[in-house]
């Protein structure tokens, strides 16, 4: 009897037993569960952010045509007028030539244009304005380093026509040497002052104008530009090292260019 009762009391206690730990087992299930659940939203969620962001960033791509783009290399030729009016008057009361006001421009460089119309230029730039005699004796050099910006209005295989902007920092000299009768290296020598140097080590310019593009022959291209040059800003001129007071003389003023560019 005692036998029978202790199964009966040991078999209630397991069976209870059991039940909890099933009923923990389920909760810990069920909790495992919405944790799942949960981590599975939270990286759908993030996984729709993502999609999202690519869509918009290829939109945005497609638009700009960022991706598709040729490169080209270019020299050209071109004249610029000059600020000489103020400086030649000082010439002229020294006894000096004066400087002829339309300086010769030579540049080489490359760029990149965008299927989108965007165009980017660098440019090496020298100036060189003289006055003009069989023998140069009044001159001036600039050497500019040009960053050109660019918005094709009209865009095609063919043709294209933007108006630009661009910065140039500048470096500038300007010489005069007196003429001599010398014959000899003594005579030459002992003649006081016969070359005068001065240089303007910086200035920066600001270029605006309009270009217009054609297709002679793939892959060689004609530009034709237009526009204004301003010397924005520009350090003392100076002379043997020291910072002297200089007539004005910069380099603003009208400029035209004939550039012949290689595409690829």
């Amino acid at each position: 009897m005692k036998n029978t009762v202790f199964k009966t009391i040991g078999t209630a206690v397991a069976n209870n037993c059991g039940a909890m730990e099933a009923d923990t087992i389920s909760k810990n299930g069920r909790s495992s569960k919405s944790q799942m659940s949960r981590s599975n939203k939270i990286i759908l969620r993030e996984g729709k952010m993502a999609k999202r962001a690519a869509f918009v960033m290829m939109l945005f791509l497609l638009k700009m045509n960022i991706y598709a783009f040729d490169g080209f290399i270019s020299t050209g030729i071109g004249a610029r007028t000059s600020s000489v009016n103020k400086l030649n008057a000082v010439l002229r009361e020294v006894g000096r030539e004066e400087l002829n006001p339309i300086a010769l421009n030579i540049s080489i460089g490359g760029g990149v244009i965008w299927n989108n119309g965007l165009l980017l230029k660098t440019n090496l730039n020298w100036d060189h304005v003289c006055d003009g005699a069989a023998i140069c004796t009044t001159k001036s050099n600039s050497f500019g380093l040009a960053f050109e910006f660019g918005y094709a209005v009209l865009n095609n295989d063919k043709t294209m026509l933007f108006p630009y902007l661009g910065l140039i920092p500048t470096f500038s000299n300007f010489r005069t040497q007196q003429k001599t009768d010398a014959k000899t290296f003594n005579a030459a020598y002992n003649q006081p002052a016969a070359i005068h140097y001065f240089y303007n080590p910086i200035s920066l310019d600001v270029t605006f104008g309009l270009a217009y593009r054609i297709k002679i022959y793939d892959p060689f291209f004609l530009e034709i530009g237009g526009g204004y040059n301003h010397s924005l800003l520009q350090s003392k001129w100076r002379y043997a090292g020291n910072k002297i007071d200089f007539p004005k003389f910069d380099t603003s003023g009208w400029i035209f260019s004939l550039t012949f560019d290689v595409q690829f």
